[in-house]
């Protein structure tokens, strides 16, 4: 996958610099002694010495300086990442890439265990849920987060992001108020429309009237969610370190727990939410017309993909 233009520069590690630093500092690399080098023998090899000794003291300067340099470019690079624009990839949509920008962001859903080791969440009194027994408030939360994550994009968009082929996807017919375009949205927002279609699965009889198609088509919906998240997640492979906490409380002798409510570095989802939104053009609905040459089995989110409430 090739980076776009904005990427970070390699950090250096740790055992490179000190493998820097050793250069040019043994014994016989500074002023010599006044018996001379103990590999020299006669004048001739201890002026080659001399001249050797030189050009290790002249190679360590150009080092040490190099590697200040070096040192303090990362430091600011992993100083002022806050806000910083994140790599992109020739895959992402262009016209969105300024939008991708990094914070650093605590996680939080991190198990607390009481004496008796039953789990239970230490939540922030304000802080917005999206799991548990559903609310109204935590669905109006969870249509914050995706609604209107459709747009249409235009024939050079569409050329440019999916490659000549892209006239077999499902293009919004032009009407009389707005000319049509193809409907398209960000995966972020498709994975997180599927993280939010596996919790609604979790409690069927309390969205058993918001369930479209047949009974085989929301099993297919479920298990396609499913497996969109596990592909997700393998891509982006966040190596934040994760570790464990001991609990007396769990088991009989107690026993540790994963403590995921560490910091990571993340794009800023609202930067990118706040894009997604200003590109909304009120036609982001799945449609139900069909222009040629489109094959209507290619188009995956037909109009029964649509959640309710999703306008």
């Amino acid at each position: 996958m090739a980076p776009s233009d904005e990427q970070y520069a390699p950090l250096r590690l740790e055992d490179e610099f000190e493998d820097e630093k050793d250069v040019g500092s043994s014994e016989d690399g500074g002023e010599r002694a006044a018996d001379g080098c103990r590999w020299c023998k006669g004048e001739l090899r201890e002026k080659r010495a001399s001249n050797f000794s030189k050009l290790h003291i002249a190679l360590a300067v150009l080092i040490t300086i190099a590697v200040f340099f070096l040192g303090y470019a990362t430091n600011i690079l992993v100083t002022s990442r806050q806000g910083q624009k994140a790599q992109t990839y020739s895959t992402e949509f262009k016209p969105a890439r300024p939008a991708a920008e990094l914070e650093q962001v605590r996680f939080s859903g991190s198990a607390q265990f009481d004496d008796e080791g039953e789990p239970f969440f230490d939540y922030a009194e304000n802080q917005v849920l999206y799991t548990g027994t559903p609310t109204k408030a935590m669905d109006r939360a969870w249509n914050k987060l995706i609604k209107h994550r459709y747009f249409l994009i235009d024939d050079t968009e569409a050329r440019e992001a999916w490659g000549p082929d892209y006239e077999q996807y499902y293009r919004y017919p032009d009407t009389e108020k707005r000319k049509g375009g193809y409907v398209a949205g960000l995966d972020v927002l498709h994975t997180l429309h599927c993280v939010n279609m596996l919790r609604k699965a979790l409690y069927k009889d309390y969205y058993k009237e918001h369930n479209h198609g047949s009974q085989k088509f929301q099993q297919y919906h479920i298990d396609h969610c499913l497996d969109i998240v596990r592909q997700n997640i393998q891509c982006n492979s966040d190596l934040t370190l994760i570790p464990t906490r001991w609990w007396d409380g769990m088991g009989k002798n107690g026993r540790n727990f994963i403590d995921s409510d560490q910091v990571h570095t993340c794009r800023n989802f609202g930067k990118v939410r706040e894009w997604a939104y200003n590109k909304w053009n009120h036609s982001h609905r799945v449609g139900n017309k069909h222009l040629p040459p489109v094959d209507l089995h290619r188009h995956i989110e037909n109009s029964q993909h649509v959640e309710e409430g999703d306008d």
